[in-house]
């Protein structure tokens, strides 16, 4: 019975990744149907509702994913992400913030806050969350990058300097920290 789930799951998943998402989203629901808190097709099968502009339908999946199993960080990421894009900053700060105090290892999230708080103009709380980030993954190159962008408009030029030397350093073809350089 649960190999005959893998298996449908990654029959779903390769169809998900070659662009078949009907066929794909077909088969994540015949898994819901047997199994309804199958973590990973809850999760992916709210990642096709997000793209199909289901965002409500998708976050109740993300849920449930997150319920299941808390320590998947793309789980939390795809449920703070439909936040973003519904432009709702402050739901998704609290949200990352909730998530960064439960799991404080998953630097990603850090990361996503540090966007987030940068779009509400809390430049210092974004700083720290970046630096968090690097603290957590010291080979972040976006995150330098990020924290680069946050100290020029600080005019900590510098420091702004050496967080996209950085950037560069770990990522050789990262124009946009040339630009900023």
């Amino acid at each position: 019975f649960m190999y005959s789930i893998d298996l449908t799951f990654s029959q779903a998943l390769g169809l998900q990744k070659n662009g078949k998402l009907e066929d794909a989203e077909k088969l994540y629901r015949e898994i819901l149907k047997t199994e309804p808190r199958h973590a990973n097709s809850n999760h992916n099968l709210g990642v096709l509702l997000t793209n199909n502009n289901k965002a409500d339908d998708a976050l109740i999946l993300f849920k449930v994913a997150i319920e299941v199993n808390p320590n998947i960080e793309q789980f939390w990421i795809s449920y703070i992400n439909i936040f973003i894009d519904q432009k709702n900053f402050k739901e998704a700060e609290i949200i990352s913030k909730k998530i960064t105090n439960l799991k404080p290892n998953f630097y990603r999230v850090h990361f996503i806050l540090g966007l987030i708080l940068n779009d509400l103009g809390k430049l210092d709380e974004a700083e720290a969350s970046y630096r968090k980030a690097i603290e957590l993954k010291f080979d972040y190159a976006e995150a330098y990058y990020n924290l680069g962008i946050i100290l020029i408009s600080q005019e900590r030029l510098k420091e702004a300097e050496a967080s996209n030397r950085k950037a560069i350093q770990i990522k050789p073809d990262y124009s946009k920290a040339y630009y900023n350089l």
